[in-house]
Order: structure tokens, then sequence, then C-alpha cells
């Protein structure tokens, strides 16, 4: 009989039992590497977990000095391959939980998993540091921490010591630890002394030689560029984050220089810092099941970057954004979007928002955000004018929102929960929040008395629909329907105000050329108090959605001043330019009875049936003095003595009696 097996006292045998065989945790590690590339993204992965903690102020540096490479045994100092130079830190002012420590020791798994306010994965995407390095260090609150990932014992892969003992540990070099943490942000001998740290310090000693698990080496250059790729994206990385409001760049070779900051400026409004703090508590509160109505903060802030050199700080960019953030009540969503956000397998908030700057830029693009920008690429992700925001599935390394593949069958998407809830987001959460920001800017328009530069904010908000990426488009049915609802069109009639599109006279596109037409038409419909809107051309694409569109056309017009003759106080160039305008679609009959008609003398007569007007040259009218009255113009625009050729030359009812006809050259 095998000597593993048991025989029980009734003769039965016990089978043998075993656990499945686990790769080495390098390898592990190299699979998720393999998952998170080496970028930016690192960083945004430490950002985002600083946020989830609480944080209001992240600091970032490199530290190049070359320190403690002198030879030693392993045996003696085992933890001096953590303090050795170059280094990256990475800093933050909130102080680990015990659920942080034990979230960073997971692999594939995450403590915040079942918090539907936290986006990050402390667990798996803080695993992409070891891009970085091979040593990676946390120091917070009263404890230090090393991870080795070379240790054959599983058990033994984490180290922690305590701050205030940590001369007292076996194998400690002080000395080393000291020169590695020498008075960064704030950790010097009093912190030892005091046993504690106020913050949180993560310490990455760069990769300088090829390893088992990685040959990515780091030098001062990749981390210029993982620098550059940082502060590419760091000014408008703060937007949809509840708690961070700072962030700073720092080099250190003979010391420690700041570089480049980004940060959120005290307006001293309630809309800016402290209504941001606002909602942060609101948020706290938050359960799914328990919050009836939709929760919406609106913030008007204003993000400020600046670089820094020997003459100090210099600002290189100032934005003001506005912007709306909302967490869906449970009243407000469909069965089926309830249904997801209370599924523990999810774990998602029904959390959206968006965000337009104040003054419009030609190389805006609008982009996507799980709360921290999604990786830029050359063209809008969306095609949306606005940014836009939402807890979104993501695919595994955080860098794309989970679509249906073109040839997933839709049993396969109705059996994924997670692209359920991406569709039911957009759809439902995405298109609220997109049309509460256009209200909201309108009765900031409205309480500002309407200026042209919110005027243009509004419309510049609302999507062409022709731009709108394939994939979101799913949003455009719910937003455009709720939109045409909405008195989102602006009109200069009665003092200026917002009416629906089924109130309003729009603009023929292309209909007018000249710009002198132009505004005598837009004085003309003010005069006759008419909704008269004038629209951008993106907006023109909503036109087939919309159930009725009354257009300023020449037939409009015709009829307008047939109701009502204050047309004729105009000056004459304002008449010319209406002459004009109803000529130009030839359609010469329906001048008839209108008093446009323009003399020699200056004055305007009825195109009528009856009468003697006479069309000359100069040198004609001078043989006939005394005749203005009945002289047609002599000094007309070019287009209106063709326009009149035709009608001498055509059979139109005789709505003008030329008894003279010469050619007009």
């Amino acid at each position: 009989m095998d000597g593993d097996e048991e025989e029980g006292s009734d003769g039965e045998m016990e089978p043998e039992y075993s656990g499945l065989e686990q790769p080495p945790l390098t390898r592990m590690l190299k699979n998720i590497l393999s998952e998170y590339p080496d970028d930016g993204q690192i960083l945004k992965e430490l950002i985002q977990n600083a946020e989830d903690a609480g944080a209001s102020v992240v600091k970032i540096m490199f530290d190049g000095r070359n320190i403690n490479h002198e030879p030693h045994s392993e045996k003696k100092k085992p933890f001096n391959k953590y303090f050795k130079g170059p280094a990256l830190f990475f800093h933050n002012n909130a102080v680990f939980s015990e659920d942080d420590w034990r979230g960073i020791k997971m692999l594939y798994s995450s403590v915040k998993e079942l918090d539907p306010l936290k986006v990050g994965r402390f667990g798996l995407g803080f695993k992409s540091v070891f891009h970085i390095t091979d040593y990676p260090m946390i120091v917070s609150g009263k404890k230090l921490l090393v991870i080795n990932p070379y240790t054959t014992y599983s058990d033994k892969v984490c180290t922690s010591f305590r701050l205030d003992r940590l001369a007292r540990y076996k194998g400690m070099d002080m000395k080393a630890f000291k020169d590695a943490f020498d008075d960064v942000f704030g950790f010097g001998e009093e912190t030892l002394a005091s046993g504690e740290y106020k913050g949180t310090l993560f310490r990455f000693p760069l990769r300088q030689i090829g390893t088992e698990l990685s040959g990515n080496l780091y030098n001062e250059e990749k981390i210029e560029n993982l620098f550059d790729s940082f502060t590419t994206e760091a000014p408008f990385t703060l937007l949809f984050l509840k708690n961070l409001e700072e962030m700073t760049l720092y080099r250190r070779k003979n010391g420690v220089e700041p570089r480049y900051r980004v940060m959120i400026q005290d307006l001293g409004s309630e809309t800016s810092l402290e209504g941001r703090r606002e909602f942060r508590k609101s948020l706290q509160k938050y359960t799914t099941s328990s919050m009836s109505s939709d929760l919406i903060c609106s913030l008007h802030v204003n993000i400020s970057v600046e670089s820094h050199d020997q003459n100090g700080w210099t600002t290189r960019d100032d934005k003001s954004w506005f912007i709306v953030n909302t967490v869906l009540g449970h009243d407000n969503m469909s069965p089926e979007l309830r249904s997801l956000s209370q599924d523990k397998d999810l774990s998602y908030s029904p959390y959206v928002g968006v965000a337009i700057p104040d003054k419009d830029t030609e190389d805006f693009k609008g982009h996507v955000f799980c709360f921290l920008p999604l990786p830029l690429e050359e063209r809008s992700l969306t095609g949306f004018p606005v940014h836009v925001n939402g807890f979104f599935a993501l695919s595994q390394n955080r860098r794309h929102v989970k679509w249906p593949s073109a040839d997933l069958k839709q049993s396969a998407i109705t059996a994924d929960k997670s692209l359920q809830w991406n569709q039911a987001l957009i759809k439902e959460a995405l298109s609220q929040v997109y049309l509460n920001m256009v209200q909201q800017l309108i009765t900031k328009c409205v309480k500002a008395n309407n200026p042209d530069t919110l005027v243009q904010m509004v419309y510049r908000s609302i999507p062409c629909l022709d731009d709108v990426d394939v994939k979101w488009r799913i949003i455009l049915d719910p937003l455009v329907k709720s939109l045409l609802q909405t008195d989102f069109l602006y009109t200069e009639n009665n003092g200026g105000q917002w009416i629906e599109h089924r109130n309003a006279v729009f603009e023929c596109p292309h209909s007018v050329t000249d710009a002198g037409v132009w505004v005598t038409l837009r004085h003309i419909m003010k005069q006759y108090k008419q909704n008269f809107t004038i629209i951008p051309p993106h907006i023109t694409t909503l036109s087939e959605k919309m159930t009725r569109m009354t257009m300023l056309t020449p037939a409009f017009l015709d009829n307008l001043l047939r109701g009502n003759s204050s047309y004729e106080i105009c000056s004459t160039t304002q008449k010319l330019h209406l002459l004009q305008y109803l000529m130009s679609e030839q359609k010469y009959e329906s001048l008839k009875g209108l008093k446009l008609l323009p003399l020699e003398n200056g004055s305007f007569v009825r195109f009528e049936t009856v009468g003697c007007v006479y069309m000359c040259r100069e040198t004609t009218a001078k043989l006939i003095p005394g005749c203005e009255e009945n002289i047609v113009n002599l000094h007309l625009p070019e287009d209106i003595k063709q326009h009149l050729q035709q009608i001498k030359g055509k059979d139109t009812g005789h709505i003008v009696h030329f008894i003279i006809t010469l050619a007009i050259h």
C-alpha cells in the first residue's frame, strides 16, 4: 500500500490532498507589468491611491544622488538595497489606514473592491511601480514597509518596522537609511524621534541593472520622460478629483529644487474649493440604496500651472472650468441601472461629471476620465466638446473604457454586467448630467444679462452630432430628446431670452454672404419682435431631430413685411439690403406691393402694375431733368441692377411698368 495513503479502522482509504502549484512571485509580477505599460500610468496609479486616501497634496521628486552603493554583506545589511540611489519619491499628506496596509500587500485583489466611491485598486495598480524598481518601500504614520519580491519565503515578502524603534532592528543600517531620507518632504531626525510621519512617503530606488523581474532600466532620462508624460496631463488631472488640490514635481542633486506645480486656486467662492469639500462630505454619507434623489455639485474652479527657476515661480497656464458632478439617486434610475448599481460583483457608483473650459480654444478635445484622465490620444475619444467623467468599468490596466467588440453578440453583452453598466451609465446618468450642465450654463447666462461670451459657451457645450464617436452615440437619443424640450436657444427679442426650438426663427444656412445685409436682417427681426436665433453651424446637426423649424428665408421676410409696414422707416441702405435679400431667390412676383423700389430722388415706391418708371443711364437722365421721382436709382449695387434687368426682360405680371428701357452698363 502507498505510504502516503491511510487506511481507516473500517478499511476505507483516505484521499491525498495538496494545493495548487503557484508560480514564483516575480513571474506573477511580470504578468501584471505586461498589463500596465511603462509610461505615465505609473504616476497616475499613485495619484489615484493618494486621492482615495483623502490626500490634498502630492509631491513627486527625482533624487539623482548616487548613494549607498558601497560593497556590503547582504546577510549583515539586508535592507541597504532599499536605500540606494538614484530614486523616485512620491509623497502625499494622508496617512495609511490599516486597510491601506493590507491592500498594498494584496496581489490580485483589493480592499477597495467593495467601496463604491473609490476607484484605485491598491494591490494591483500599485504593482506597476515594479517597472521602476525591484525594492519599493513605504513610510506612513508609525510604520515603514519594504517589499522583497525575490524572497523564497512567501510569508516574508513584506517586512514592517516601527519608526520609533528603527535603529533596534537587526540588519538596519541607520546611516544608509538617513542618507536615503535626508530631510525629504519633512522626514528627518524629528520624525524618528517622534516615531510618526504625518503623511505617506514612497521611495523607489531605480533599477540600474537587469534583474529576474525586469530588464527595464531607469535613469535620469527615463524619469524626465515620465515627468513629461505627467506634465502633459497635469493641467486637467485635478478636474474630477474630490480631494487632491495640488501636485508638485521636484528634483534633487545638490539640493531639493521645485520644478513644476499644478494647483486648484481658491477663488474665495463657495463654488471652488469650499464647494468641493462640501460635496465630498455629502458623498461620505452616500449609499446607493439610501439616497433617493440626485446628489449634484456644480463647481467653477481655476487651475493654475506654474514652473520654477532661479527667479521663482512663473505662471505658465491659468484656466477656469465649469464642472458639474452628479451621483444619481435611486428614484432617478431605471430598474436596470438601479440593480447594477447595487450589484456587489460590480461595486460601482452612478457617479458622473462633465467639464467645459470658460474660454474657447481651437486645440480643445473632449476627453474621457475615470476620475483621472485615461491615456491621451491624437483625436478626441468621444467627439464631445466637453470632458466627461464617470465610474466606468475599465480594462484591467485602467487605460480604456470597456466596450463590446464588433463581433460580440447581444447575448454575450447581456451576460457581461460591466458592459451593461457602461451602457446604462452613459445613456442615463451621463446624459442627465450633460443636460444639467447646459441648463446651468443658461441660468448663469441669464443672471449675467446674457453676455455673448456666455451665450457662445452654451452653444459650445452642445455636441455636433456628426463628430460624436460611434461608441458614444448611445448618449445622443436621450440627450437630444431632453435638450429639444429645453429653452436652449438664445434670441435678442424682448431684450434677450432663451426659447425652445419650436418658437425660434432660424437663419437659413449660407443664404446671406453680404455682412451688411446680415446686419440689416438682424435689425429687422428685432424690430418685428421675432425670436430670431443665430446658431453656430454645428448646432444645425440637431435639425433632423427637430419636429418643426421656422427658417428666415426671402419668403418668410416677404410675409413679415406685408403684415407690418414699419420697414418703411428704415434707412436707404437697410431698404436696399432688404431688396437684395428678397431678390436673391429670383421670385420677383413676391415683390408686388412692397415699397422697396428705389428712385433717383432718394425715395422708394411700391412695386406696382401701374405707373411709369424709367431705367436709364446717367447721361440719359440728365436729358429729362425733374423726372427723378420716375427714374430708378442710378447708383444701385450691381446685383440689384441685374435683378431689375431680369424683371424688365420677363413676363412677371408687370409688377413694374418700364417705359424707357436702356441698357445699364
